[in-house]
């Protein structure tokens, strides 16, 4: 089973989304060799990934459709989203890969993460909690990890941004804005 909602993080870039596609994550696949990539539009759009080696992207680019989900939430203007989800399979394994998401015509901006190793290597796993948008203490810290290198994934283990209902839901897209860099 997936834990899609399950905030696990590889390696990601911190440039900026230049094509309305918002909130990109990782999360780890059914597999070692297998990550999951989410992202939200404000309206419908294609879900395609585009993949590959970082030495070479994007010119040895896969392509991947995913599935687009529609969202909406229960506050009183009943917000509409719409969740996309590539998986990206058969990586190699311990390779710096990048990736774009799509919304209809535009890419997004790069991101990179390093794949999985096989199930004997021993990954540096950080793992946290508690973690709001008003106070996000840990934020400079994670940030420190994952471009140093210091550790190969985060693991949140819940109890993030608080009432993500809050203002039609806009307080919970902020925080998972604010935490796409992550």
């Amino acid at each position: 089973m997936i834990f899609h909602w399950l905030f696990v993080v590889l390696f990601v870039s911190t440039t900026h989304s230049l094509n309305g596609a918002n909130q990109v994550h990782l999360s780890l696949g059914e597999h070692s060799n297998e990550v999951v990539v989410t992202w939200s539009t404000p309206t419908s759009a294609s879900s395609e990934v585009r993949f590959g080696l970082s030495s070479s992207f994007p010119g040895n680019a896969k392509s991947v459709i995913g599935f687009e989900t529609i969202f909406v939430d229960n506050g009183t203007l009943h917000h509409t989203q719409y969740i996309h989800r590539a998986h990206l399979q058969q990586l190699e394994e311990l390779v710096l890969y990048s990736y774009q998401v799509r919304n209809n015509s535009e890419w997004s901006r790069t991101f990179s993460f390093m794949s999985q190793g096989n199930t004997t290597s021993s990954p540096k796993v950080t793992i946290y909690g508690d973690f709001g948008l008003l106070n996000p203490k840990a934020y400079p810290a994670l940030l420190s990890e994952l471009s140093t290198r210091v550790t190969d994934f985060i693991v949140h283990t819940g109890d993030f941004a608080y009432d993500l209902y809050r203002d039609n839901a806009t307080f919970g897209d902020a925080w998972f804005d604010f935490v796409e860099p992550v």
